[in-house]
């Protein structure tokens, strides 16, 4: 994916384009920038406009997760090529590539020893039967997987193999024997490889299913799991006619998740904390009568990522997010099991889809007097803290109170099927400890919806979703810096291009050094900056800073939703001029010099979000920067 953004570049004249220039999507690794966070719990827009966490993922640990994987044939000459290898009985005969059977008596056999089979292991069987007069039937590894039957055509099954004899055969199975038969295609292969199926779950169609009267489960073992570390279990629920009760394992016989916890239909992805180091997992089917299947399964490390830059895709190209530190205090952000139902008739039901593409999200349902209590976490919050949610209804629209109590202010939302993220801000006077998930009370439009991803953090504002899995999670601040100058001189023009993103009128906290560019510690020579200050505090400006404070030419304003901005310098004349969204917005001359050696990108106090910034060797032209700032 080519992030540098040519379209600008391409309306300029080729001795601009041929310039030096630097850029935060660099073409060919000239001036790359270095992004330094540190282990977090970041998240990012996704192209496809998901919530996706910003994480280092392992090889993967299972085998054969997708069951799709299919052993060797079994069978010799399992298409009678030849007149080998089989063991005929009474009334059999090979030949004309296909074996036949001709007055066979009562269970004599066209047999072959395939070695030893393993008990417990799965295998697919095929065989082509045509021609039938009688009755036949069919043993695999100690399981007649077909008795008494005279069924014609290409038959296809699995069989869990109960001995190590390593025999298949075909007979004849009545008293007078069977009349006649033709066989062929006959083929065995192991399948379900790595997985112990017990009793209740088999191996069909590419999937473990389970459909049986009993609790009892299949199981991978050779697995290895470290204590203390991160692991993400990703599968996929089917042919599930209501519910799925569904508990899984680790080796040691831990719960990773709620023991006989309801699934239906759909993807999943949950997160744990090993607490032991484990060689296995196991998946236990909970309910008598159930019947579903499980495929796809998927168990990875997870290392929050560190110093990687966040490319968010929420505006119509993607753009670096540079955010502050913040910590969402909420200690399970998506599994609302741990939450309290209140006193009333509150309940939740998981597996619907939720904005990172995920079947995490939780429907909640309260009963039809809309005088229940709420879904609320008592985590200790105080009475300011920026509370956010994602929120849908499950059909049509309607009103519920979010985040806080709903004797608060602001905090009645029109819900829609559409997935929004809702923000509370301010004082809480009401049930500040508690973060209350959904309050009916107060709605007589709406008695279900489905939530996800709950964050409280300390600021005026919200910043982008945090996920926890049982304890409170800090997102360090986003940092780019490039050091790379060597090729710039005292004394050389330049121009710097800058796009942001996401300029909305919020009231932001202040923040100094969002943009810099200067000398390494940024007051030698004086600066440049693009930040917001608590006096414009609802947009950015850019600011000429040395020793004494602000130099010519005066600061700007950027008052547009996604200002472009072109800076440039002609030194031998000591002209700087500001260019914003095509129109010259402050001229001025300045003896301070800048003698760049650093750029540096800061989510400190408020967020920022550059799709763009490049730096010229050279000034432009008043027309090339009016050009570059237009389009």
């Amino acid at each position: 994916m080519k992030l540098y953004k040519e379209a600008s570049l391409m309306m300029l004249p080729t001795s601009v384009k041929d310039g030096k220039l630097y850029s935060i999507f660099p073409q060919n690794g000239d001036g790359d920038f270095t992004f330094s966070r540190g282990a977090d719990r970041a998240t990012r827009v996704t192209e496809q406009g998901l919530v996706r966490p910003v994480e280092i993922v392992s090889d993967e640990l299972v085998q054969n997760g997708d069951f799709e994987q299919i052993g060797s044939e079994l069978i010799t000459n399992g298409g009678f090529d030849t007149d080998s290898v089989w063991i005929k009985g009474t009334g059999w005969s090979i030949g004309s590539g296909v074996a036949n059977a001709n007055n066979v008596p009562n269970l004599q056999r066209l047999q072959q020893d395939v070695g030893t089979s393993v008990v417990g292991n799965t295998y697919k069987y095929s065989i082509s039967v045509s021609n039938v007069s009688g009755f036949y039937n069919v043993y695999i590894f100690g399981v007649y997987v077909l008795n008494k039957v005279n069924t014609e055509g290409t038959i296809e099954g699995y069989v869990t193999a109960t001995s190590t004899n390593g025999v298949f055969w075909v007979a004849g199975a009545s008293v007078s024997g069977l009349a006649a038969a033709t066989i062929d295609n006959i083929s065995v292969k192991e399948v379900g490889q790595n997985w112990t199926f017990y009793d209740g779950w088999s191996f069909e169609d590419g999937k473990a299913t389970f459909n049986d009267s009993s609790t009892n489960r299949f199981v991978q073992s050779g697995l290895s799991i470290t204590s203390g570390n991160v692991y993400k279990i990703n599968f996929t629920i089917s042919n599930c006619p209501t519910t799925a009760h569904l508990t899984i394992f680790d080796s040691g016989g831990s719960d990773l998740f709620v023991p006989n916890e309801n699934y239906v239909n759909g993807e999943y992805a949950r997160y744990y904390t090993a607490t032991t180091n484990e060689t296995g997992i196991s998946f236990w089917g909970n309910t008598a009568g159930d019947t579903f299947s499980i495929d796809n399964i998927s168990i990875v490390e997870v290392t929050e990522a560190t110093d990687l830059p966040r490319l968010d895709w929420s505006g119509d190209c993607p753009s670096l997010l540079l955010e502050p530190q913040r910590t969402n205090l909420v200690t399970y952000s998506e599994d609302f099991s741990q939450w309290s139902l209140g006193t009333g008739g509150i309940s939740i039901d998981t597996g619907y889809l939720a904005p990172d593409g995920s079947n995490n999200a939780t429907k909640v349902t309260m009963d039809s007097n809309f005088s229940t209590t709420a879904l609320s976490l008592n985590i200790g919050l105080g009475t300011t803290e920026t509370r956010a949610i994602y929120a849908r209804t499950v059909s049509g629209t309607g009103q519920a109170h979010l985040c806080s109590f709903n004797g608060n202010t602001d905090n009645l939302f029109t819900i829609t099927e559409e997935w929004q993220r809702f923000e509370v801000n301010g004082a809480i006077s009401t049930g500040a400890t508690n973060f209350y998930a959904v309050d009916f009370r107060g709605s007589t439009d709406l008695n279900e919806i489905i939530i996800w991803g709950a964050q409280s953090e300390v600021g005026s504002y919200a910043t982008s979703y945090i996920p926890t899995r049982g304890q409170a999670a800090t997102r360090a601040k986003d940092i780019a810096s490039s050091l790379d100058f060597s090729g710039f001189t005292t004394g050389e023009d330049f121009t710097m291009f800058v796009e942001l993103a996401d300029n909305e009128q919020l009231v932001r906290d202040n923040a100094s050094n969002n943009i810099r560019l200067s000398d390494s510690v940024g007051s030698n020579f004086g600066s440049i900056r693009i930040y917001r200050a608590s006096s414009i505090a609802t947009r950015h400006r850019v600011v000429f800073q040395d020793n004494a404070g602000d130099f010519s030419p005066p600061s700007v304003l950027l008052d547009s939703t996604n200002p472009k901005v072109a800076i440039k310098r002609v030194f031998a004349t000591g002209e700087f001029k500001v260019f914003v969204d095509g129109v010259l917005r402050s001229t001025g001359t300045s003896t301070d010099y800048l003698a760049f050696e650093d750029i540096l990108l800061e989510g400190g106090g408020s967020p920022i979000n550059v799709k763009e910034l490049t730096l010229f060797d050279k000034a432009l032209s008043d027309n090339e920067c009016i050009n570059l700032t237009s389009i």
